[in-house]
């Protein structure tokens, strides 16, 4: 089998989007006559940690490295532990909720990453810069004791991507950078002009010798191949083709609907959902709304309360991924929230299609001439919508549907798997190891 040098600071067993994603690919290019050996970061004091989650490389090493954004996640936890309202001292609209001193100093740390540019996620020099040295150490370690066919650096951390173009050009081997998230163009992450500017040149300076590019979304590409000239292929998030599911079934109480995730202190804002559910629940007496991620409650219980939803929308607390898979089984509809605003266009994060593979409805709050719609159009698994009045039509043809309104592109469907998505990436490694010789 041929070997890749894959560099992910976010690999099992951190437990978020960016380490899935790493971690499937490693797992299904084993299908493809290719391994993997890893270089990785260990799981920084403010990311969630889950020993179960398995490593399918040939060889891994995690990295150690200081974490300059470690005082201030102390300093977050000591003043949300001190202050009365520490879920929500701001609201999402930016209404500053509770004025204490302590609240104040903790709206302010929230917003660290932005505002300190040394402990940036995904800008550079961000915050994962102390794990260049060791990393760069262990990918030139694995390489010497096992071989190495090409290089794949995974971008973000930007960090990512500084150790797998020194590590590449030094061993000249080909090399693939995957944006999993923007760099410089990333809207979650806005910077001063002139400090927005500085962080491009960076970039193109790291990238520049890349043999290609690969991202989540042809939006993304499309940007990509305009600023850097380089050949950008698509190379969307999957889902776990192996899960075992229970065919659908409409729930007896009406529909249940569940988003799982981040809403961003309602950066993603569930607003126009809220009304469209409180519509549908004024007109057919049913529909239950459940929310799980870290921040639901203090976005979107005050939000239900006004609507006159407070005993029919529910929030969990984040839980394990696999615990959040299962709750998806449970659902009548899987629920996505984003932005309503042009900045999203190429947004494909890997939540949806981790709602492709449960098989269920999905209703997307997210603009119509975005990448998810191209998406969900394409394996018919479900809407967009940008009101409440889309929303309500949404559930009622669901309620007048039930089982029938779910009717997939099975074929489209499965050309989103691990395993289809891997074969992309081994055929692109190929090509491109046979171009070296």
């Amino acid at each position: 089998m041929k070997r890749l040098l894959y560099i992910s600071c976010y690999y099992p067993p951190t437990a978020t989007m960016g380490a899935y994603r790493a971690q499937r690919m490693v797992r299904d290019l084993r299908g493809h006559g290719w391994e993997s050996l890893v270089v990785a970061g260990r799981t920084t004091a403010d990311m969630s940690s889950d020993g179960r989650l398995e490593d399918y490389s040939l060889a891994c090493i995690h990295v150690d490295f200081v974490d300059p954004y470690l005082p201030i996640h102390k300093l977050r936890s000591f003043f949300a532990a001190h202050t009365k309202n520490s879920d929500a001292p701001v609201s999402a609209a930016g209404k500053i909720n509770d004025f204490s001193w302590r609240a104040l100093i903790l709206r302010y740390l929230k917003q660290a990453p932005r505002q300190f540019w040394f402990v940036s996620m995904n800008r550079m020099p961000d915050r994962f810069l102390p794990f260049v040295p060791g990393a760069i150490s262990a990918a030139l370690k694995l390489v010497e004791k096992h071989g190495a066919d090409a290089v794949l650096a995974s971008i973000g951390p930007a960090s990512d991507a500084i150790v797998g173009a020194i590590v590449a050009k030094r061993l000249g081997l080909p090399l693939v950078i995957d944006y999993r998230d923007h760099w410089s163009l990333n809207p979650a992450d806005p910077r001063w002009p002139l400090v927005h500017q500085l962080d491009q040149s960076i970039e193109k300076l790291v990238v520049r010798h890349a043999d290609r590019f690969t991202t989540v979304s042809r939006p993304i590409a499309e940007e990509l191949e305009a600023l850097h000239g380089i050949k950008t292929a698509v190379l969307p998030n999957s889902y776990d083709g192996g899960r075992s599911l229970a065919p659908w079934r409409f729930s007896d109480g009406g529909p249940l609907i569940l988003h799982t995730g981040m809403l961003y202190n309602g950066r993603r804002n569930p607003q126009a959902f809220l009304e469209g559910l409180a519509e549908f629940r004024r007109r057919h007496g049913c529909g239950q709304a459940l929310f799980i991620g870290s921040d639901a409650r203090a976005v979107v219980e005050s939000r239900a309360t006004r609507l006159g939803l407070g005993d029919s929308v529910k929030c969990m607390a984040a839980m394990r991924h696999d615990e959040a898979l299962a709750w998806q089984e449970k659902a009548d509809v899987l629920l996505m929230v984003e932005e309503i605003s042009p900045a999203v266009r190429g947004v494909m994060t890997g939540k949806i299609f981790e709602y492709i593979g449960a098989q269920r409805p999905i209703l997307a709050m997210i603009p119509a001439d975005s990448a998810v719609n191209d998406l969900l159009t394409h394996t018919r698994c479900g809407a967009t919508a940008q009101s409440a009045s889309q929303v309500t039509d949404f559930l009622e043809k669901l309620l007048e549907k039930k089982e029938s309104f779910y009717n997939p592109d099975k074929a489209a469907v499965a050309s989103y798997s691990g395993e289809a998505v891997a074969g992309r990436l081994a055929r692109l490694l190929e090509e491109l190891c046979a171009g070296k010789h």
